[in-house]
């Protein structure tokens, strides 16, 4: 599966927004969460597919999470950036 991957590290309170080109899936996982998504195990987090330009998460406990961007089973390509807005 192909994937954008950005690993953060981030504190409670603290937004995560992602933007992207175009519809896909936006996700943020724990690390344990991120692991069991790239060997194709159920996994659970937050977010899904989205077909607006940006998502935001609010960070719920402190620590590194992953931030991954797909297009699932859709073809196509899709660009994303993140950004930090700190509590």
């Amino acid at each position: 599966m192909n994937f954008l991957h950005y690993k953060i590290v981030v504190n409670k309170g603290d937004l995560v927004r992602v933007k992207v080109t175009g519809p896909c899936f936006v996700r943020m996982l724990d690390t344990l969460s991120f692991d069991y998504y790239r060997l194709g195990r159920k996994f659970t987090g937050f977010g899904g597919w989205t077909d607006v330009s940006a998502q935001e998460f609010e960070v719920p406990f402190s620590g590194s999470w992953h931030v991954v961007v797909d297009m699932g089973k859709e073809e196509g390509q899709v660009r994303a950036t993140v950004d930090i807005v700190r509590k």
